[in-house]
């Protein structure tokens, strides 16, 4: 394979223009030379903007372009699994985003196929790659909390409180907001916490959605609870909201930890294009929380608050999986970390329905 990679990308999303082209367009061992979306106008605009040579409307011709090396696929839930299996068939490494697909059933054959083809594969679980996540799960994996006794982990967002028609909502695309922001949680709870065993969980829909018609119809959860239990015997708490009013935070999480030597808790909120980070921990012997300054080694350079910089300077996302490509590895995470996390869901659903508690996978 040459040096330089031939990517193309299906979806032209807010996120495809705000991470996936600027970074890849940026990244001086790729070429963008294919982009697919439904609106054929649309994307030829995006491509005119990104300087991208071919426009597709249909993913599996893009899929056949002759020197294509890999695909990013940032599309609806409910197309994850048809575009991924294409995109295998065509030997084509393959970046997918979150959640991985609509169940652990489809999650686990998009893993087969892709090591039975034998490229790269990768899920986008974005939070994971910044630097104050990382510190924390050093300091977790160095012992700072000692034993786990419980991990509560909160993401509210206020994404999902107007009643117009969003593909995130419907439930015959998505899995709502357990699906858009649970998955990135589960996600984190295993990268921190290790895995979850079971799960009882609440999923909540509270506004009324308009449908394609423009009438009212079921929506898909704008809310999740769930109470897990991790494999380490500790206990948790996982609570998303894309109805909340978080008013000029836009998004905001809250990580705590608290074991037998100590607790850490994680305050991140965003505050238009960058985010406030504050990192507190206390051990078991002290009186007081400290502020723990995110290091540079794991800053690289990048401001403690920093968003895009960290995807356009830092081996994640998107850069990750080119070098994982040109130099022979398996990046992480990737199909496997999103077949856990959907084992996860599909246990959070069956719960709700049931009442009950249910093991995971």
């Amino acid at each position: 394979m040459s040096k330089r990679l031939n990517i193309g990308l299906v979806g032209t999303s807010n996120y495809t223009q705000t991470v996936n082209l600027p970074v890849l367009t940026q990244h001086e061992n790729t070429n963008v030379v294919a982009i697919c979306g439904r609106n054929r106008t649309y994307a030829q605009e995006v491509a005119a903007e990104y300087g991208i040579p071919q426009v597709f409307t249909d993913y599996e011709e893009m899929f056949a372009l002759p020197g294509l090396d890999a695909v990013i696929i940032a599309t609806p839930d409910d197309l994850h699994y048809p575009m991924t299996m294409a995109a295998l068939r065509a030997g084509l490494h393959v970046l997918g985003e979150k959640p991985m697909a609509i169940n652990a059933q489809q999650a686990k054959a998009m893993l087969d196929a892709a090591e039975q083809a034998g490229v790269k594969h990768m899920i986008m679980f974005t939070w994971r790659f910044f630097p104050h996540y990382q510190y924390m799960q050093k300091l977790i994996a160095d012992g700072y909390v000692g034993r786990s006794y419980h991990c509560h982990i909160r993401f509210l967002s206020n994404a999902g409180r107007q009643k117009q028609y969003k593909w995130e909502f419907d439930p015959e695309r998505s899995l709502g907001a357990l699906g858009a922001i649970g998955s990135h949680m589960i996600h984190l709870a295993h990268f921190l916490q290790g895995d979850i065993r079971r799960v009882s969980a609440q999923l909540g829909s509270f506004v009324e959605r308009e449908g394609l018609d423009g009438q009212l119809a079921p929506g898909a959860n704008d809310t999740a609870l769930l109470m897990v239990e991790y494999a380490n015997g500790s206990q948790g708490m996982i609570h998303v909201s894309m109805i909340a009013h978080t008013a000029n935070r836009g998004r905001e999480q809250y990580v705590s930890l608290h074991g037998e030597l100590g607790t850490l808790e994680l305050d991140w909120k965003v505050f238009g294009p960058e985010a406030q980070v504050t990192l507190r921990g206390a051990r078991h012997d002290e009186a007081q929380f400290q502020i723990m300054p995110i290091p540079e080694e794991y800053l690289q350079g990048v401001a403690p608050g920093a968003i895009l910089p960290v995807f356009e300077q830092h081996l994640v996302g998107p850069r990750l999986f080119v070098d994982a490509i040109l130099n022979d590895y398996l990046p992480t995470p990737n199909f496997y970390d999103g077949f856990k996390v959907q084992q996860v869901m599909d246990a959070a659903i069956q719960s709700h329905a049931t009442g009950c508690w249910v093991d995971v996978g």
